[in-house]
């Protein structure tokens, strides 16, 4: 099983994928070195490997979010791979307005408001993981 955690930016994905993996504490250093990597010339992220077996990545798509879609499904289809895509984007339209803006804020301009607003995107976030109830591990 392959989990892909996708959005325009590549905060979001990557705190999924941490939040799946259990790196609470491994965290810090983990989110900011993953944010200064160019996402452009590299946009697929694998981060590891759960208690499941199942490979935990991250998909920075930026506009081009069909492309990459299309082709990693072909891919799996061709290779016989279970496949799990989470659109973190759209899987955040349950929360209220307030968290809606802290977690722009810390999406769009992680330097400056990610570790603020950290706790708010992440119970976002737990909802929408796969294979962890509530997103615990």
């Amino acid at each position: 099983m392959i989990i892909i955690y996708h959005g325009r930016r590549p905060y979001l994905p990557l705190l999924a994928c941490a939040l799946h993996l259990g790196l609470r504490q491994g965290a810090e250093p983990f989110l900011p070195g993953a944010l200064r990597r160019d996402w452009r010339a590299a946009p697929l992220h694998i981060a590891g490997k759960d208690g499941e077996g199942a490979i935990v990545g991250c998909l920075v798509h930026g506009r081009h979010r069909g492309l990459y879609l299309r082709t990693l499904a072909g891919m799996a289809g061709l290779f016989g791979l279970s496949l799990a895509w989470v659109d973190l984007d759209g899987g955040l339209t349950a929360s209220g307005a307030a968290a809606k803006a802290k977690i722009m804020l810390a999406d769009r301009w992680p330097t400056i408001f990610a570790r603020r607003f950290r706790t708010t995107a992440a119970a976002a976030i737990r909802p929408v993981l796969l294979g962890r109830p509530e997103g615990e591990p």
